[in-house]
């Protein structure tokens, strides 16, 4: 979707089963030096394979003071089915 609407994207590919890679995407925000990337899309709940991706881990990253990214937005969306339980506002999303 944000291909399509013309954004510059970065795809991180992962094995079946893994949730969003939180050293990885440390890694890219350290480098981001320049502060281009502004938006962070992660899936938090994979039904395929039943994973949950750490996304309170992930915002903690994004607000490392290292990394000084507190305006990073974080997008997501809530499960209808039960699946996971993801209390709305916890995780600064």
């Amino acid at each position: 979707m944000a291909q399509r609407l013309g954004f510059d994207v970065e795809i991180q590919e992962v094995e079946w089963g893994e949730g969003v890679p939180l050293a990885w995407t440390e890694e890219v925000l350290r480098a981001d030096s320049k502060h281009e990337i502004k938006a962070i899309l992660a899936c938090h709940n994979e039904t395929a394979t039943g994973v949950t991706s750490d996304i309170a881990g992930l915002r903690r990253v994004m607000d490392d003071e290292a990394i000084s990214r507190r305006s990073l937005k974080a997008a997501g969306s809530r499960l209808r089915a039960g699946i996971a339980n993801r209390p709305k506002g916890r995780f600064g999303s």
